[in-house]
């Protein structure tokens, strides 16, 4: 074991050499310690000999049986004479005789020792079996076990005192989730003199232990489940095991032998028994498995090849399942398979048999160099968009290869291999033993003759549209090279030492050589950062009877749960090195890759013909389309921005990330991309970029000082900036946003109103210097006002917004971008005033201003709408009531709102005046009169104003001008109709919209508003006109109207228009007024007046109505000649119905001229119903006298009723006996008998207050004055009194139902009270 681990303040055996790259003063940045592990150096007699006897018991246990000749049969004899075989049985004189080379498969050879030996350690468990072998006292073991008494006696008659314990060569070890597992081989040396009786001398299978030791717990002796042993090998029984295969959570083992055999092992099982796979190497019996292929897909490893390595399923592997995982073998195979615990129960992903999956060389097209290379590397990883695959081939004189296979949205290993699209080859130069593929996040490693492949898997998948330049494959590594091993290496035969093993960190590669160098490379910077050289000391064992040659050859091993550690180990020695600051130093090296990779710059960029005019319009169309700075770089430059992030990232103080900052602007800035220079300037703290500094550096080639130093000496820079403040902006803007985070509130005015100035003067300069076309112009001018108002808007809390104003108000600003940012600012007043200061489009300036106070709360907006409603109505009336209307459930006042739009009113009719006074003059005259120049007219006065209050515009102007007034008819009506859907109740605001309504033509707007708003005639309406006629109230009186509608100035409105009349016959309606209806109605619709007629309730009234529509159709008539009066009478008659008019009561009416031929049907009629009448009448008296005959027959019956009783009747309550209570009782029809008392008390509670009051009334005439009284009145008040407390049973009647709900009374106190009774 080496002694001095990277000068660990050991005492030191020798040191040669060691080389550290790194600043002077800085430790080392990789650190390692010794690890002491708990491996022994040889095994005695007695412990090889129970150790070989479990491995042959595990073995038949498994059902393996390999033929004789191939573990042969060792004899040998104790110092008595008596013969042994290696299988255990004695073959004396007196013993019988067995087969010569009975094998470890001869079970009859076996049975003798097996049926009592076998048991302590088979049923056991293998799990302790090393801790008691290795224990001191092992006298116990050694007398109960003859065999190894004569194999113990046979190897001290050989001289050989212990056997001695093969390191383990090298990829027998493995590290996963803190363990360290190794196989291990004990080998069978015989000496000449034990000749077998025929003279061969055969030897032994080696015996194969398994090593298992926990970092985390240290060496201990008390650990049983250290050790493992595995069966002895197959044909051919030399085999050795090649690969320690461990999953990463340490739970699955797999060991892989030259003969193809699989063993598996499950760390975390009860029994950790190991398991022969099947499919693997020779059969069980020794017998080599023919082909299987099932549906043309073999199963089962090729005749020949084994597994040499494994790609696990780290995302979705477990303790108890590995999932599939795929395994790549000695020939260049790859194999679908997975591993189960043997008590798990998911055996969802189970598979008997591998299944060959791909090949990775063609047999009948392949060259020498292709065939026989075995897959050194394998790994798989699902990416978002799909499964990638990653393969290492390489092998002695044969070719180093890397593939790739990948296939999008698709899980299956299948289609993954059998998608040629995405399937990539890297054929790497020479040739290696064994290239391991080592990986560690999206980075990986692998050796080759030449240096080291490095590159980085492609997870976003961002070159898959780009095809590789070699093939048109599609490239899912990037960042990939080769790092060539250093010229400072020790030199073999004058060539470059190539390294043994590899190891990656998720910064370092790390190498081993053969002189037990270890180099660590920062992978990013690409070069060598530290060298260690280890003096490891061999096993104090000889090595003459190891035939191994790689004992001195060392190996790195990597935990994939630590990637951060690194294990080497050099026979028994382990060396555990690791770096607590990794990350010191790559933030430096990703710098400084930054500013040594090239870069190509855009071609119009670097074109020596492109003149600062085209520069500066390409600056301006990269501000027009607002994209940030990082939106224009090439390919190659975000690489770059992506490294500067990285070294950013990897940073780990604030000095540090200054450090990286500046530099990145410095690098931007000379290579003429200022905007993003200016970025990065802004972040850099003040210590190393003050803020005068950077912005004197941005701003002096604009002011014609040149300063080469302040822009790097770069001429595209000094283009830019002479041209252009948007260098200047960018960076202010930063700053700006900074002072925000602080909280500086002086920084941010000065900053503010600095950037205002640059927005404004950079506008201005873009403008006069464009040489393009109106529309153009147009364009550019329409970029920069946006560009503007995104910044005020997006700044407009952190700036002052007065000195803000006064800067806007100093240029040439639109009035609408004062008043876009004075109402984000909070000035409403100010944006009001400067929206409506605009002239060229009336109706936008409103409608901004109007958006403004939309969107103001409404304690500050309320105001300003009182104050501009009249410009708002008089230059877009539309979006003035509609804005209004949003408001009124905020609390905007329609009272309040009335004299603005009266006035528009009054304007809107005052103009449409002029305006016929217009036309008719120009259609008589043809010349220009005064009522056009005055309708012609505008003005506008606007003037500004910088108050203590805030900045404010004012504007005047002649509302009544034809060029700010616009005539919306339906406008202030449509507010007025959607402040009452609302809820609106003002009276006001109900009796204008009736005055609107009636000043138009079309009556049905007015008459579908009454007929909402207007209640119909009901009872109490017309009870209240009875009221009216005869003199008690006022008409005027609002007692019939609803409140909101003032209904007599309603019908005031209309009756005056003298139009409208159906809206006054609803009105009248709404009065209860009908006969004023019909009167009306029969001058303008005698339809309407019979329906009116017909809704009436009362049958007088309504036969006044009709006997009022007849005599107006009689009246209608004789205005015609008499034509059709009969008819019409008729049709009245009809209309009415026989029981309101009949002919008689039209017959005064009818002109002396009518005959009655023409109503003979009418006069028929009416005979014929008073005849009906009279028979109805008839009939009515005959049943009433029926009747009252049956009536007195049951009140004789009454008087003459009896019921009986039983004597010894109970009260139904009391339960007393009814003849021995002396008091009066019911019996009533039901059978139950009821004591009077009871009664009382249980009627009481159910009659009402007036009934209970006169139950005591005559109780008390009853008892107070009983001689008063006659018979007959005590009769009749006993008489009422029965009637009122037993018209019916208690017990079955009403009583009891409305009862119902009552609780029962308690059943032992009821027993009781009866008891008592009783």
């Amino acid at each position: 074991m080496s002694t001095n681990p990277f000068d660990n303040n050991n005492t030191r055996v020798s040191r040669r050499s060691t080389s550290r790259v790194g600043a002077s003063g800085e430790p080392p940045t990789w650190a390692a310690r010794n690890v002491e592990w708990p491996l022994p150096n040889s095994l005695s007699n007695a412990q090889y000999a129970r150790l070989s006897k479990t491995s042959k018991q595990l073995a038949i246990s498994l059902g393996m049986s390999p033929p004789a000749d191939t573990l042969g049969t060792l004899h040998m004899r104790n110092s008595s004479g008596t013969q042994f075989t290696r299988a255990g049985s004695a073959k004396g004189d007196d013993a019988p005789a067995t087969a010569a080379g009975v094998g470890l498969g001869n079970a009859d050879a076996m049975s003798s020792t097996s049926a009592h030996q076998s048991t302590p350690y088979y049923a056991g468990g293998l799990s302790g079996f090393m801790s008691r072998v290795l224990n001191v006292s092992n006298t116990a073991g050694a007398a109960s076990d003859v065999a190894d008494h004569h194999a113990l006696d046979s190897d001290a008659s050989l001289g050989a005192a212990s056997r001695p314990l093969r390191p383990p060569r090298q990829g027998c070890v493995a590290a996963a989730n803190g363990w360290i597992i190794a196989c291990l081989e004990c080998p069978t040396t015989v000496a000449a003199s034990s000749a077998t009786a025929n003279g061969n001398h055969q030897m032994a299978p080696p015996l194969r232990l398994i090593s298992r030791w926990n970092v985390r717990r240290g060496h201990s002796a008390s650990m049983p489940d250290q050790w493992l042993v595995l069966p002895p090998p197959l044909r051919p029984f030399t085999a050795k095991v090649m690969h320690v295969l461990v999953d990463p959570t340490a739970s699955h083992l797999v060991f892989s032998a030259s003969n193809g055999e699989c063993y598996y092992i499950h760390h975390s099982s009860t029994s950790k028994l190991p398991v022969k796979l099947k499919g693997f190497g020779p059969n069980l019996d020794g017998t080599w498995p023919k082909e299987a292929v099932v549906q043309g897909v073999q199963q089962g490893l090729t005749a020949g090849s084994y597994v040499t390595s494994i790609a696990w399923d780290r995302e979705r592997g477990t303790e108890g399942s590995s999932k599939r995982i795929l395994l790549g073998t000695s020939m260049g195979e790859i194999y679908e398979y997975a591993l189960m615990s043997p008590d798990s129960e998911d055996k969802e992903d189970l598979l008997p048999m591998p299944v060959l999956l791909h090949k990775l060389y063609n047999a009948d097209t392949a060259d020498p160099s292709e065939m026989g290379a075995a897959v050194t590397g394998l790994h798989f990883e699902r990416l978002r968009t799909g499964l990638m695959v990653l393969a290492a081939t390489s092998g002695r004189h044969k070719r180093t290869r890397f593939y790739t296979f990948y296939s999008p949205h698709n899980s299956s290993f299948q289609m993954v291999m059998a998608d040629q699209q995405y399937t990539s080859l890297t054929e790497l130069p020479g040739s290696v033993d064994f290239a391991d593929l080592r990986l560690c996040g999206d980075h990986f490693g692998l050796l080759s003759e030449s240096g080291i492949y490095f590159g980085t898997i492609d997870r976003s998948l961002s070159s898959v549209n780009h095809q590789s330049s070699s093939g048109g494959a599609v490239k899912m590594i990037v960042d990939s090279g080769i790092i060539p091993y250093g010229k400072d290496d020790s030199k073999i035969c004058g060539t470059v030492a190539i390294p043994i093993s590899l190891a990656i960190t998720p910064h370092h590669l790390i190498t081993l050589n053969g002189s037990n160098e270890v180099v660590f490379l920062n992978r990013v910077a690409q070069k060598v950062i530290q060298k260690e050289r280890l003096d490891a000391s061999l096993p104090s064992t000889p090595t003459s009877s190891l035939d191994d040659n790689q004992l001195g050859v060392g190996e790195l091993m990597m935990d994939i749960r630590r990637p951060d550690q690194v294990w080497l180990r050099k026979g028994r020695g382990l060396v555990h090195m690791s770096s607590s600051q990794e990350d010191r130093d790559v933030w430096k090296f990703t710098l400084q890759k930054c500013l040594d990779m090239p870069v190509n710059i855009h071609a119009e960029a670097l074109s020596p013909e492109s003149s600062p005019r085209q520069l500066s319009h390409s600056l301006g169309r990269h501000v027009s389309a607002f994209e940030s700075p990082t939106e224009q770089l090439s390919e190659d430059e975000r690489v770059i921005e992506n490294l500067f992030e990285q070294a950013k990232a990897l940073c780990s103080n604030a000095a540090q990330k200054a450090v990286v900052t500046c530099i990145r602007a410095e690098y931007h800035l000379s290579h003429g991309r200022v905007e993003l220079a200016a970025k990065y300037l802004a972040q850099c703290p003040p210590s190393t970029e003050p803020f005068a500094d950077a912005a004197i550096r941005l701003g002096l080639p604009k002011l014609g000082i040149d300063d080469p130093i302040s822009y790097n000496y770069s001429s595209k820079a000094k283009l830019t900036l002479e041209t252009s403040n948007m260098p200047l902006i960018a960076y202010l803007s930063d700053k700006l946003r900074a002072s925000t985070v602080n909280g500086d509130k002086m920084t941010s005015t000065m900053v503010g109103a600095w950037l205002a100035e640059l927005y404004l003067n950079e506008r201005g300069n873009r403008v006069a210097t464009s040489t393009h076309a109106s529309q153009s112009l147009k364009d550019i001018e329409a970029s920069q006002r946006v560009l503007l108002a995104r910044f005020l808007n997006s700044n407009v809390n952190v700036m002052d917004s007065k000195t803000i104003m006064a800067v806007l108000a100093s240029h040439d600003v639109d009035a609408l971008e004062c008043a876009a940012f004075a109402a984000n600012s909070g000035d409403i007043s100010t944006a009001v005033n400067a929206a409506l200061s605009v002239s060229s489009d009336v109706a936008h300036g409103v409608y901004e201003a109007l958006q403004i106070l939309d969107d103001a709360p409404f304690d500050l907006a309320e105001a300003l709408y009182y104050k501009y409603a009249p410009i708002f109505l008089a230059r877009a009336p539309s979006l003035a009531s509609e804005s209004f209307v949003r408001r009124y459930s905020q609390g905007l006042s329609p009272s309040k709102l009335l004299p603005a739009l009266i006035k528009y009113e009054e304007t809107r009719i005052e103009k449409a005046r002029v305006k016929q006074v217009v036309e008719s003059a120009q259609e008589g005259a043809g010349t220009q009169t005064q009522a056009e120049k005055c309708s012609s007219a505008k003005i506008v006065d606007v003037q500004s104003n910088n108050t203590s209050d805030g900045f404010e515009l004012r504007v005047h102007e002649d509302v009544t001008s034809v060029g700010s007034f616009e005539d919306a008819p339906f406008a202030v009506s449509g507010y007025l109709e959607g402040i009452i859907k609302l809820g609106c109740c003002s009276s006001a605001v109900f009796s204008y919209l009736i005055s609107l309504y009636t000043k138009r033509d079309d009556e049905e707007p007015l008459y579908e508003f009454l007929s909402v708003h207007v209640p119909t005639t009901s009872l109490e309406n017309d009870a209240a006109m009875r009221a009216v006629r005869a003199g008690v109230l006022n008409v005027s009186q609002n007692v019939l109207a609803s409140p909101p509608l003032d209904m007599s100035f309603a019908l005031r409105t209309v009756l005056k228009s003298g139009r409208h009349f159906r809206s006054a016959i609803l009105l009248y309606k709404g009065f209860g007024m009908r006969q004023e209806a019909v009167e009306l109605a029969l001058k303008v619709d005698p339809s309407l007046a019979r329906e009116l007629a017909q809704e009436s309730v009362e049958l007088e009234e309504r036969r006044r109505l009709w006997l009022m529509i007849a005599k107006s159709a009689v009246a209608d008539s004789n205005s015609r000649a008499g034509k059709d009066v009969v008819a019409r009478v008729v049709a009245v008659l009809r209309d009415c119905g026989p029981d309101v008019l009949s002919i008689e009561d039209v017959l005064p009416y009818m002109p002396d001229f009518a005959s009655i031929n023409q109503i003979k049907d009418e006069i028929c009629e009416a005979l014929m119903a008073y005849s009906s009448k009279i028979d109805f009448y008839l009939k009515e008296m005959s049943d009433c006298d029926k009747i009252c005959e049956d009536l007195r027959d049951e009140i004789h019956r009454l008087r003459n009723y009896r019921m009986r009783m039983r004597p010894d009747a109970r009260c139904a309550y009391t339960n007393k006996l009814v003849l021995n209570s002396n008091e009066p009782f019911y019996v009533f029809p039901s059978g139950f008998v009821v004591l009077d008392k009871a009664l009382k008390e249980q009627i009481l509670p159910h009659l009402n207050a007036e009934q209970r009051g006169r139950v005591f009334q005559i109780e008390q005439l009853l008892s107070s004055r009983p001689e008063s009284l006659t018979s007959t009145d005590g009769d009749d008040l006993q008489a009422e009194l029965d009637g009122l407390i037993a018209a019916e049973c208690p017990l079955t009647g009403s009583v009891m139902i409305e009862s119902i709900d009552c609780e029962f009374e308690d059943g032992v106190e009821l027993w009781e009270k009866t008891s008592v009774d009783k």
